[in-house]
């Protein structure tokens, strides 16, 4: 009898730690672009409403102002030069949370 239990213990354990783990990895691994040389950046995000957000996006040396919401994106102003960022410090201040 104790046989039988073991038997069916160990396949049990280890699916289930198989399991955890690919849990585990597939979050660690969520966000990762897996070498691809991502050229957008979002820099600032700051929510206008229950659906709609202002970014502050970077592609490649171009930054742009952009509003978006379920349905549309729109450019809301084009930079000619970086614009400026607040310190993580200064962000409380300004308003602007970074994501």
């Amino acid at each position: 009898m104790k046989l039988l239990s073991f038997e069916l213990l160990v396949p049990v354990i280890l699916v289930t730690g198989l399991f955890v783990l690919s849990a585990w990895l597939l979050q660690k691994l969520k966000n990762r672009s897996f070498g691809q040389n991502t050229a957008i950046r979002i820099h600032s995000a700051v929510s206008v409403g229950p659906n709609e957000r202002i970014l502050l996006v970077q592609i490649a040396d171009h930054w742009l102002l952009v509003g978006s919401s379920p349905g549309q994106v729109n450019t809301l102003h084009t930079f000619d030069k970086p614009p400026f960022l607040p310190s993580a410090k200064d962000s409380h201040v300004a308003g602007i949370s970074d994501s």
